[in-house]
């Protein structure tokens, strides 16, 4: 999981040893995920992601993570029939910290956008999830589509319309039957090859850049200009 990601960086003062050695349990089968994915979109050999367990005794975690990997695509009810186009609007807390999240969507809902995504690197999965929730609730009373970023268990706890995944984040086929056919799953791309492979992994949108340089997210790629945006298209 990322950094900002509390929940499974840092389990917090208190934790039982056991909780303790289920969370890193769990961090470590997710990278493994991520690398077993990576690698067979290279064409490697790869193995179903396995850890020792931490305890006495095999937990019933890792056998959750193993099966879920291995499981039949999940299905899913078709998200509404809107159009991906237009303004894709970003909603991040910490861009703007004065405003509620769910009043800048229904204002800017009112305003013709009809595809949001909430972006929180910062918020305790209790805090994300109390967030996402508010916000499809006002997506859904907008007509609007709300996509999770990163995120796929966040999504699928709120009943999102989709997940935005990232290049470090888990691979779209995993994401996809995790998911089921019927969310909408987009994916970040800084350069030309990461969009060659996005067109074999087949997401539903492709995000591209930073064309222009960005004061929203402090970590972001090198900038690639609009020349970069010609070699990739």
């Amino acid at each position: 999981m990322k950094g900002g990601d509390k929940l499974y960086d840092n389990p917090g003062e208190g934790a039982s040893a056991e909780i303790t050695d289920r969370i890193y349990m769990a961090r470590s089968l997710f990278r493994k995920a991520v690398q077993q994915g990576r690698s067979k979109r290279r064409g490697e050999s790869y193995s179903v992601p396995y850890v020792e367990p931490l305890s006495d005794a095999r937990t019933p975690l890792a056998d959750f993570f193993n099966g879920l990997l291995n499981r039949e695509p999940a299905t899913s009810q078709p998200t509404q029939q809107l159009p991906l186009k237009g303004l894709y609007l970003v909603l991040d807390p910490t861009v703007r910290p004065d405003r509620p999240l769910p009043d800048l969507l229904r204002e800017a809902a009112a305003h013709g956008v009809r595809l949001f995504q909430y972006r929180d690197k910062q918020a305790t999965m209790r805090d994300a999830y109390a967030k996402a929730l508010a916000l499809r609730q006002a997506a859904t009373d907008a007509g609007a589509l709300l996509i999770v970023n990163d995120r796929c268990d966040l999504a699928m706890a709120v009943n999102a319309d989709g997940v935005h995944l990232g290049q470090d984040d888990l691979p779209i086929s995993y994401a996809r039957r995790l998911m089921g056919p019927g969310k909408i799953i987009g994916l970040s791309t800084h350069n030309a090859a990461q969009v060659r492979e996005a067109v074999t992994a087949q997401p539903d949108y492709v995000g591209f850049g930073p064309i222009f340089s960005t004061s929203t997210k402090a970590d972001h790629d090198p900038v690639v200009g609009l020349e970069g945006l010609r070699a990739a298209r």
